[in-house]
């Protein structure tokens, strides 16, 4: 699994392969503001595309929290291409990041680790 994170203002960009799919994913995720690190996320939006740039959904929430691998959001509007906007109290989304990870892209470029 190849993850590469880059900061560039508020935008985190994130590209993972999903592990129970086989499919590389890329997802632009951006926040208002961020709170522990950048473990929490406040007013967030998450766009998710395929490897080869098609798109596939978008995820706008208020509180997304990052805990044992996963995002943990609440109060969000998942819209999935040609398809309806889904409000949710509660989701679970896969991250495949730790709090390692994003710290290391709040880091300063000459200190930030580039994983592959």
């Amino acid at each position: 699994m190849k993850k590469i994170i880059f900061l560039v203002t508020s935008l985190i960009i994130i590209s993972f392969a999903k592990a129970d799919t086989n499919i590389s994913l890329k997802n632009y995720l951006d926040a208002k503001s961020i709170e522990d690190d950048g473990a929490t996320l406040l007013n967030f939006m998450l766009l998710e595309y395929t490897a080869d740039d098609d798109f596939i959904g978008r995820i706008d929430g208020e509180v997304a929290k990052l805990r044992d691998d996963k995002w943990l959001m609440s109060n969000l509007l998942i819209t999935k291409r040609y398809q309806d906007p889904i409000f949710y109290d509660y989701f679970e989304y896969d991250a495949f990041i730790s709090n390692e990870d994003i710290k290391n892209s709040l880091s300063a470029p000459e200190m930030m680790s580039y994983l592959q």
